[in-house]
Protein backbone atom coordinates (compact mmCIF):
# COMPACT_ATOMS: atom_id res chain seq x y z
CA UNK A 1 0.00 0.00 0.00
CA UNK A 2 1.28 3.49 -0.83
CA UNK A 3 2.21 5.69 2.13
CA UNK A 4 1.94 9.48 2.16
CA UNK A 5 3.42 12.27 4.24
CA UNK A 6 0.53 14.69 3.91
CA UNK A 7 -3.07 14.70 2.78
CA UNK A 8 -5.54 17.44 1.94
CA UNK A 9 -8.53 17.39 4.25
CA UNK A 10 -12.00 18.77 3.59
CA UNK A 11 -12.02 22.54 3.25
CA UNK A 12 -8.54 22.71 1.70
CA UNK A 13 -6.62 22.42 5.00
CA UNK A 14 -3.33 20.50 4.75
CA UNK A 15 -3.04 17.73 7.34
CA UNK A 16 0.60 16.72 7.96
CA UNK A 17 1.85 13.64 9.78
CA UNK A 18 4.11 14.28 12.78
CA UNK A 19 7.75 13.33 12.16
CA UNK A 20 7.65 10.89 15.06
CA UNK A 21 4.81 8.95 13.42
CA UNK A 22 4.99 6.60 10.52
CA UNK A 23 3.71 7.90 7.20
CA UNK A 24 -0.02 7.29 6.85
CA UNK A 25 -1.36 4.83 4.34
CA UNK A 26 -3.13 6.36 1.39
CA UNK A 27 -6.38 4.69 2.48
CA UNK A 28 -6.24 6.50 5.85
CA UNK A 29 -6.60 9.83 4.10
CA UNK A 30 -8.84 8.65 1.28
CA UNK A 31 -10.95 5.66 2.43
CA UNK A 32 -12.91 3.99 -0.35
CA UNK A 33 -16.59 3.16 0.07
CA UNK A 34 -19.24 1.83 -2.25
CA UNK A 35 -22.14 4.07 -3.30
CA UNK A 36 -24.65 4.53 -0.46
CA UNK A 37 -21.96 3.59 2.11
CA UNK A 38 -20.49 6.08 4.60
CA UNK A 39 -17.13 5.81 6.37
CA UNK A 40 -16.92 6.72 10.07
CA UNK A 41 -13.37 7.10 11.46
CA UNK A 42 -12.94 5.17 14.70
CA UNK A 43 -12.00 8.30 16.66
CA UNK A 44 -15.42 9.75 15.89
CA UNK A 45 -17.37 6.59 16.62
CA UNK A 46 -16.23 5.01 19.85
CA UNK A 47 -18.72 2.38 20.95
CA UNK A 48 -21.75 4.33 19.78
CA UNK A 49 -24.39 2.53 17.79
CA UNK A 50 -24.97 3.56 14.19
CA UNK A 51 -27.81 5.91 13.38
CA UNK A 52 -31.26 4.36 13.41
CA UNK A 53 -32.03 2.51 10.16
CA UNK A 54 -28.29 2.19 9.40
CA UNK A 55 -26.17 -0.92 9.83
CA UNK A 56 -22.44 -1.64 10.07
CA UNK A 57 -21.01 -3.28 6.96
CA UNK A 58 -17.51 -3.77 8.34
CA UNK A 59 -15.57 -2.54 11.37
CA UNK A 60 -11.81 -2.87 10.90
CA UNK A 61 -9.99 0.44 10.49
CA UNK A 62 -13.11 2.41 11.19
CA UNK A 63 -16.70 1.62 10.52
CA UNK A 64 -18.32 1.54 7.12
CA UNK A 65 -22.05 1.83 7.51
CA UNK A 66 -24.98 1.79 5.13
CA UNK A 67 -28.67 2.36 5.29
CA UNK A 68 -30.42 -0.93 5.91
CA UNK A 69 -31.54 -2.10 2.46
CA UNK A 70 -35.17 -2.95 2.08
CA UNK A 71 -37.45 -4.06 -0.70
CA UNK A 72 -39.50 -1.26 -2.20
CA UNK A 73 -43.08 -1.97 -1.19
CA UNK A 74 -45.21 1.00 -2.12
CA UNK A 75 -48.85 1.60 -1.37
CA UNK A 76 -50.88 4.11 -3.35
CA UNK A 77 -49.96 7.72 -2.58
CA UNK A 78 -52.60 9.45 -0.45
CA UNK A 79 -53.45 13.12 -0.91
CA UNK A 80 -53.37 15.18 2.32
CA UNK A 81 -56.69 16.28 3.76
CA UNK A 82 -57.59 19.96 3.95
CA UNK A 83 -56.63 20.04 7.64
CA UNK A 84 -53.30 18.35 6.90
CA UNK A 85 -52.57 20.85 4.12
CA UNK A 86 -53.18 23.73 6.53
CA UNK A 87 -50.99 22.01 9.12
CA UNK A 88 -48.26 21.76 6.48
CA UNK A 89 -48.36 25.53 5.99
CA UNK A 90 -48.01 26.14 9.72
CA UNK A 91 -45.20 23.59 10.04
CA UNK A 92 -43.34 25.11 7.07
CA UNK A 93 -43.45 28.42 8.96
CA UNK A 94 -41.91 26.75 12.02
CA UNK A 95 -45.11 26.66 14.05
CA UNK A 96 -46.38 23.71 16.05
CA UNK A 97 -48.97 21.47 14.42
CA UNK A 98 -52.36 21.48 16.10
CA UNK A 99 -53.50 17.97 17.16
CA UNK A 100 -56.89 18.89 15.74
CA UNK A 101 -55.39 19.00 12.24
CA UNK A 102 -52.92 16.11 12.41
CA UNK A 103 -51.62 13.76 15.08
CA UNK A 104 -49.49 10.67 15.50
CA UNK A 105 -47.70 9.37 12.42
CA UNK A 106 -49.46 11.89 10.14
CA UNK A 107 -48.08 14.78 12.21
CA UNK A 108 -44.57 13.28 12.02
CA UNK A 109 -44.79 12.97 8.23
CA UNK A 110 -45.96 16.57 7.95
CA UNK A 111 -43.06 17.71 10.16
CA UNK A 112 -40.58 15.82 7.97
CA UNK A 113 -42.04 17.21 4.75
CA UNK A 114 -42.14 20.76 6.13
CA UNK A 115 -38.56 20.52 7.38
CA UNK A 116 -37.35 19.23 3.99
CA UNK A 117 -39.23 21.98 2.18
CA UNK A 118 -37.78 24.69 4.45
CA UNK A 119 -34.25 23.37 3.99
CA UNK A 120 -34.50 23.06 0.20
CA UNK A 121 -36.08 26.51 -0.09
CA UNK A 122 -33.26 28.00 2.00
CA UNK A 123 -30.58 26.25 -0.07
CA UNK A 124 -32.25 27.37 -3.32
CA UNK A 125 -32.38 30.98 -2.12
CA UNK A 126 -28.70 30.97 -1.13
CA UNK A 127 -27.75 29.32 -4.44
CA UNK A 128 -29.66 31.92 -6.46
CA UNK A 129 -27.77 34.64 -4.61
CA UNK A 130 -24.39 33.25 -5.62
CA UNK A 131 -23.53 30.75 -2.89
CA UNK A 132 -21.69 27.95 -4.71
CA UNK A 133 -21.74 25.57 -1.72
CA UNK A 134 -25.51 25.89 -1.47
CA UNK A 135 -25.84 25.25 -5.21
CA UNK A 136 -23.68 22.11 -4.91
CA UNK A 137 -25.81 20.66 -2.11
CA UNK A 138 -29.12 21.70 -3.67
CA UNK A 139 -28.25 20.06 -6.99
CA UNK A 140 -26.95 16.93 -5.24
CA UNK A 141 -30.07 16.55 -3.10
CA UNK A 142 -32.33 17.10 -6.12
CA UNK A 143 -30.47 14.36 -8.04
CA UNK A 144 -30.63 11.96 -5.09
CA UNK A 145 -34.35 12.61 -4.69
CA UNK A 146 -34.79 12.04 -8.43
CA UNK A 147 -32.94 8.71 -8.21
CA UNK A 148 -35.15 7.63 -5.31
CA UNK A 149 -38.32 8.63 -7.13
CA UNK A 150 -37.12 6.81 -10.25
CA UNK A 151 -36.55 3.61 -8.23
CA UNK A 152 -40.09 3.85 -6.85
CA UNK A 153 -41.51 4.52 -10.30
CA UNK A 154 -39.83 1.41 -11.71
CA UNK A 155 -40.98 -0.68 -8.75
CA UNK A 156 -44.65 0.33 -8.79
CA UNK A 157 -45.85 3.12 -11.10
CA UNK A 158 -49.45 2.48 -10.03
CA UNK A 159 -48.68 3.71 -6.50
CA UNK A 160 -47.57 7.08 -7.86
CA UNK A 161 -50.57 7.63 -10.13
CA UNK A 162 -52.59 9.50 -7.48
CA UNK A 163 -49.84 12.14 -7.60
CA UNK A 164 -48.85 11.99 -11.28
CA UNK A 165 -52.39 12.11 -12.67
CA UNK A 166 -52.83 15.63 -11.30
CA UNK A 167 -49.45 17.03 -12.32
CA UNK A 168 -48.54 18.54 -15.66
CA UNK A 169 -44.82 17.64 -15.43
CA UNK A 170 -42.75 14.85 -13.89
CA UNK A 171 -39.00 14.45 -13.32
CA UNK A 172 -37.18 11.68 -15.17
CA UNK A 173 -33.52 10.75 -14.74
CA UNK A 174 -31.56 11.55 -17.90
CA UNK A 175 -28.06 10.73 -19.06
CA UNK A 176 -25.93 11.23 -22.17
CA UNK A 177 -25.82 7.41 -22.23
CA UNK A 178 -29.16 6.41 -23.81
CA UNK A 179 -29.40 3.18 -21.81
CA UNK A 180 -28.87 5.02 -18.54
CA UNK A 181 -32.01 7.14 -18.89
CA UNK A 182 -35.62 6.74 -17.86
CA UNK A 183 -37.79 6.21 -20.91
CA UNK A 184 -40.67 8.48 -21.88
CA UNK A 185 -43.05 5.50 -21.74
CA UNK A 186 -42.87 5.74 -17.95
CA UNK A 187 -44.96 8.90 -18.17
CA UNK A 188 -47.69 6.80 -19.77
CA UNK A 189 -47.35 4.17 -17.05
CA UNK A 190 -47.81 6.93 -14.47
CA UNK A 191 -50.86 8.30 -16.35
CA UNK A 192 -49.22 11.71 -16.11
CA UNK A 193 -51.66 14.60 -16.33
CA UNK A 194 -54.68 12.42 -17.14
CA UNK A 195 -56.58 13.80 -14.16
CA UNK A 196 -55.87 17.40 -15.18
CA UNK A 197 -58.55 19.01 -17.33
CA UNK A 198 -55.95 20.74 -19.49
CA UNK A 199 -54.61 20.09 -22.98
CA UNK A 200 -51.16 18.56 -22.42
CA UNK A 201 -50.47 16.80 -25.72
CA UNK A 202 -48.55 17.92 -28.81
CA UNK A 203 -51.65 19.65 -30.16
CA UNK A 204 -51.84 22.05 -27.20
CA UNK A 205 -51.91 25.70 -28.32
CA UNK A 206 -50.76 27.26 -25.05
CA UNK A 207 -47.05 27.64 -24.43
CA UNK A 208 -45.36 27.17 -21.05
CA UNK A 209 -44.30 30.53 -19.64
CA UNK A 210 -45.02 32.73 -16.62
CA UNK A 211 -48.48 33.62 -17.91
CA UNK A 212 -49.28 29.91 -18.37
CA UNK A 213 -48.11 29.16 -14.82
CA UNK A 214 -50.50 31.74 -13.39
CA UNK A 215 -53.32 30.57 -15.67
CA UNK A 216 -52.76 27.00 -14.47
CA UNK A 217 -52.79 28.22 -10.88
CA UNK A 218 -56.13 29.95 -11.41
CA UNK A 219 -57.61 26.87 -13.06
CA UNK A 220 -56.42 24.65 -10.21
CA UNK A 221 -57.85 27.11 -7.66
CA UNK A 222 -61.29 26.99 -9.27
CA UNK A 223 -61.08 23.20 -9.54
CA UNK A 224 -60.35 23.06 -5.82
CA UNK A 225 -63.42 25.23 -5.11
CA UNK A 226 -65.54 22.92 -7.29
CA UNK A 227 -64.31 19.89 -5.35
CA UNK A 228 -65.38 21.61 -2.13
CA UNK A 229 -68.67 22.52 -3.87
CA UNK A 230 -69.84 25.31 -1.53
CA UNK A 231 -73.40 26.65 -1.70
CA UNK A 232 -73.70 30.15 -3.20
CA UNK A 233 -76.48 32.55 -2.15
CA UNK A 234 -78.00 34.31 -5.17
CA UNK A 235 -80.90 36.68 -5.59
CA UNK A 236 -83.07 33.87 -6.92
CA UNK A 237 -82.05 31.36 -4.25
CA UNK A 238 -79.20 29.02 -3.31
CA UNK A 239 -77.15 27.00 -5.80
CA UNK A 240 -74.00 24.92 -5.58
CA UNK A 241 -70.85 26.13 -7.29
CA UNK A 242 -70.90 23.06 -9.56
CA UNK A 243 -74.28 24.16 -10.92
CA UNK A 244 -72.88 27.59 -11.73
CA UNK A 245 -69.47 26.44 -12.98
CA UNK A 246 -69.64 23.23 -15.06
CA UNK A 247 -66.61 21.06 -15.86
CA UNK A 248 -63.71 22.79 -17.65
CA UNK A 249 -64.14 22.35 -21.40
CA UNK A 250 -63.80 24.55 -24.48
CA UNK A 251 -67.51 25.36 -24.33
CA UNK A 252 -67.29 26.41 -20.67
CA UNK A 253 -63.83 28.00 -20.63
CA UNK A 254 -65.25 31.54 -20.94
CA UNK A 255 -67.42 30.96 -17.86
CA UNK A 256 -64.39 29.73 -15.96
CA UNK A 257 -62.35 32.73 -17.07
CA UNK A 258 -65.00 35.20 -15.83
CA UNK A 259 -64.72 33.71 -12.35
CA UNK A 260 -60.93 33.40 -12.61
CA UNK A 261 -60.62 37.07 -13.57
CA UNK A 262 -62.75 38.13 -10.61
CA UNK A 263 -60.73 36.04 -8.18
CA UNK A 264 -57.45 37.24 -9.68
CA UNK A 265 -58.30 40.97 -9.51
CA UNK A 266 -59.72 40.58 -6.02
CA UNK A 267 -56.31 39.40 -4.86
CA UNK A 268 -54.25 41.64 -7.17
CA UNK A 269 -56.31 44.75 -8.09
CA UNK A 270 -53.16 46.38 -9.51
CA UNK A 271 -51.18 43.47 -11.01
CA UNK A 272 -48.84 45.85 -12.83
CA UNK A 273 -47.33 46.71 -9.43
CA UNK A 274 -46.43 43.07 -8.73
CA UNK A 275 -43.06 42.11 -10.16
CA UNK A 276 -44.03 38.51 -10.99
CA UNK A 277 -47.06 39.73 -12.93
CA UNK A 278 -45.64 42.86 -14.53
CA UNK A 279 -42.86 40.90 -16.22
CA UNK A 280 -45.38 39.12 -18.47
CA UNK A 281 -46.75 42.39 -19.90
CA UNK A 282 -45.71 43.22 -23.47
CA UNK A 283 -42.69 45.50 -23.46
CA UNK A 284 -44.44 47.94 -25.78
CA UNK A 285 -47.25 48.44 -23.27
CA UNK A 286 -45.17 49.21 -20.21
CA UNK A 287 -45.56 53.00 -20.31
CA UNK A 288 -49.05 53.27 -18.79
CA UNK A 289 -50.30 51.22 -15.82
CA UNK A 290 -53.70 50.58 -17.43
CA UNK A 291 -52.07 49.21 -20.58
CA UNK A 292 -49.75 46.98 -18.57
CA UNK A 293 -52.72 45.68 -16.58
CA UNK A 294 -54.64 44.97 -19.78
CA UNK A 295 -51.65 43.18 -21.30
CA UNK A 296 -51.22 40.99 -18.20
CA UNK A 297 -54.87 39.97 -18.23
CA UNK A 298 -54.84 39.29 -21.97
CA UNK A 299 -51.78 37.04 -21.70
CA UNK A 300 -53.21 35.02 -18.81
CA UNK A 301 -56.62 34.79 -20.48
CA UNK A 302 -55.12 33.47 -23.73
CA UNK A 303 -53.19 30.74 -21.89
CA UNK A 304 -56.23 29.94 -19.74
CA UNK A 305 -58.62 29.44 -22.66
CA UNK A 306 -56.15 27.39 -24.70
CA UNK A 307 -55.76 24.92 -21.82
CA UNK A 308 -59.35 23.75 -22.20
CA UNK A 309 -59.61 20.23 -23.67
Amino acid sequence: MFRILEARAEGGEIVKEARSKKPAELWDAYPFTLPEHVFEPRRDVGDANPIKDWEVVCDINGRIVRRIPSKIELEDAVQPTQDESVAMLFAADGQQISPRRASGENAQIIELAASARRSLARLATLARHGNGKALWHFAGLACEAGEGLSDMMHANPKALRPVARFRARWPLMRSTHPRNSDRDKHLTDLQLGQGVAVMLDKYSKWKPDFAASYAMRLREHIEFIRNENPTICLKDGKRSINELIPAFRRATADTWWKLARQLFLKSYPEPEKIFELDRIADSGKRSFPSRRRQSILEKIRARFLHMAP
